[in-house]
């Protein structure tokens, strides 16, 4: 593991310079401020550093956590964006670990195209090329827990739910466009029970997806924030009331937005959210102006984000995304 995590080092290193790898180090040197006593669930175990992805040790240690101590057996555990596994690995454990559910086959049920893209190469040099399938990797990397999770490959674009199944947990890593989020919204919120089931974004302080914070401040009145992951980009919410199904169905089109809506949806997302993870979601904002060809709103906002004190690597990327579209090199 130790191999894996310094081979990513180097290409972080190679892809965007010192100071991205410097932001990376200093992140994991306050990893340890950032967990809270108040969270008995963040025990780490070595075991859940051991499968390769894209997803931090804090979440998974809370994907086990709920799975092994929350969960009451009712429902299905959903995965958006396997990758690997290493989410459905840790919900797995859990699982199988769990008194409370009598028949734990297939209960995680993992989505993904399980096809491979160039830029994966960035994480792992697994030796495929475009468009090869990856699923016989996720499988070997599951190892003995492969009878609890149920491979669903395909387009989530065009994905459905399990079967007559409400949905105790879902962990939402599919968020990559404003139109796969709006498929995943139709297909699966649906059966998210009022008062019980959560969903975890695992998008939601990352600058690449202002849509997530748009769409959640839109149906913030079924969702109730409970904590943000430290170290991470998922936000957890339960969902505390019935989904309206006209806002479910509510495209974001960055277009037709209303400034004062924008404004109000990204300081109510940074109010959600734990220190440094705050620039990431400002980042977003940036970054919606820039998809929006607001040139001199992304001024502004990075500007406003020295103002409030945010620094850091997704900020840097927004920058540069400006400085392209601009011509010239920009920094925040």
């Amino acid at each position: 593991m130790k191999l894996h995590r310094f081979d990513r080092a180097l290409r972080l290193l190679r892809r965007e310079g010192f100071r991205s790898l410097l932001d990376r180090v200093l992140l994991e040197l306050r990893r340890p401020a950032l967990r809270r006593p108040a969270l008995p669930w963040l025990l780490l175990d070595p075991e859940d550093a051991t499968p390769i992805g894209m997803t931090s040790l804090e979440e998974r240690a809370f994907l086990r956590a709920w799975a092994e101590r929350t969960w009451d057996g009712q429902g299905e555990i959903v995965d958006l964006g396997s990758w690997l596994g290493s989410s459905a690995i840790p919900l797995a454990r859990g699982v199988r670990n769990n008194p409370r559910c009598s028949d734990p086959r297939g209960r995680v049920h993992a989505y993904d195209r399980f096809r491979w893209e160039s830029w994966m190469a960035a994480f792992l040099d697994a030796g495929l090329d475009e468009g090869d399938s990856f699923e016989p990797l996720f499988l070997r990397q599951l190892g003995d827990l492969a009878a609890l999770v149920t491979p669903h490959a395909g387009d989530l674009a065009a994905a459905t739910r399990p079967p007559g199944a409400q949905i105790a947990l879902l962990f939402h890593d599919a968020a990559k466009s404003p139109e796969l989020d709006l498929a995943v919204r139709r297909a699966f919120f649906p059966a998210l029970s009022p008062g019980s089931s959560l969903l975890i974004d695992q998008d939601f302080a990352h600058w690449f997806a202002p849509w997530v914070h748009l769409s959640r401040f839109r149906l913030r009145a079924s969702l109730e924030p409970l904590l943000h992951l430290p170290a991470s980009g998922s936000l957890v919410f339960r969902v505390a009331a019935p989904f309206e199904v006209a806002e479910l169905e509510r495209p974001v089109v960055a277009e037709a937005l209303d400034d004062a809506e924008v404004a109000a949806a990204f300081e109510w997302a940074l109010s959600l959210v734990t220190p440094p993870m705050g620039a990431n979601v400002w980042a977003a904002r940036v970054k919606l102006e820039l998809d929006r060809g607001r040139l001199d709103h992304a001024r502004r906002h990075l500007a406003r984000a020295r103002e409030l004190g945010l620094r850091g690597l997704d900020l840097r990327r927004a920058a540069a995304a400006l400085g392209e579209l601009q011509g010239a090199p920009a920094a925040p």
